[in-house]
C-alpha cells in the first residue's frame, strides 16, 4: 500500500532573492507567476484527495508566499490535515549559524550549519513518516534547497515547472559574468 508525497519546492520570494543576489531579477514577476500558475494547475485535480499538507514554514507571512499560502489553505479547507515539518529550536539554531557565517563565514559555523540542516531534514522526514498513512497522498511545500530522503514505500513526485535553485544559480552566474565584464 503505497503512500504518495507531492513535493513542491517553493519558489524564492523577493526578500530571499534580494538578500542572496542583492537585487530582484528583471524576470522575477513573470517567473514567479509561471511557477505558481503551473503548481496551481497541476494540484487542482488533487484538491479533496490530499490527506495531509506539510510545510517547512513556521509562519508563512512573506508577501510573496501568498500563492503558496492560498494553495495550502485551499487544500486544508478540502479535507487535508496540516503539519509543520520544521522544529522551531532547530530552525532558530540554523538562523544563528547563518548569521555567524554572514559575519565572517567561519568554517566551523559552516560545518555546524550543514549538520543542523541534516537534523532538520531528518525531523521533516520523521514527521511525514509518522503522519502519512497507507494509501494516502500528501503535499509538501518546502525550501528548494532541502534534500530529504524518504522511506522506499513513499512514492515521491516533484511538482514544479523549473527548479527554483536553478533559477537562483542562473542569476548568480549572470552577476559574476557582469562583474568580470566590468573589470
Amino acid at each position: 500500500m503505497a503512500r504518495t508525497l507531492i513535493i513542491v519546492p517553493a519558489m524564492y520570494g523577493r526578500e530571499e532573492l534580494n538578500k542572496t543576489l542583492g537585487l530582484i531579477p528583471s524576470d522575477f514577476e513573470e517567473s514567479y507567476s509561471e511557477f505558481w500558475s503551473y503548481v496551481e494547475e497541476k494540484l487542482r485535480p488533487f484538491i479533496g484527495k490530499v490527506c495531509v499538507v506539510y510545510s517547512d514554514r513556521l509562519s508563512p507571512a512573506e508577501e510573496t508566499e501568498i500563492r503558496a499560502n492560498a494553495l495550502i489553505k485551499r487544500l486544508i479547507e478540502n479535507r487535508s490535515a496540516f503539519h509543520c515539518v520544521e522544529d522551531s529550536l532547530l530552525a532558530a539554531e540554523a538562523e544563528a549559524w547563518l548569521e555567524m557565517m554572514e559575519n565572517g563565514r567561519v568554517q566551523a559555523a559552516v560545518e555546524l550549519f550543514e549538520e543542523n540542516l541534516m537534523e532538520r531534514d531528518e525531523y521533516a522526514r520523521d514527521v511525514i513518516e509518522q503522519t502519512l498513512r497507507d494509501d494516502e497522498m500528501g503535499v509538501l511545500f518546502i525550501d528548494p534547497s532541502r534534500k530529504i530522503s524518504f522511506p522506499e514505500d513513499i512514492r515521491v513526485i516533484r511538482m514544479c515547472p523549473f527548479d527554483p535553485v536553478d533559477y537562483l544559480n542562473l542569476h548568480l552566474v549572470k552577476l559574476k559574468i557582469e562583474k568580470r565584464e566590468e573589470q
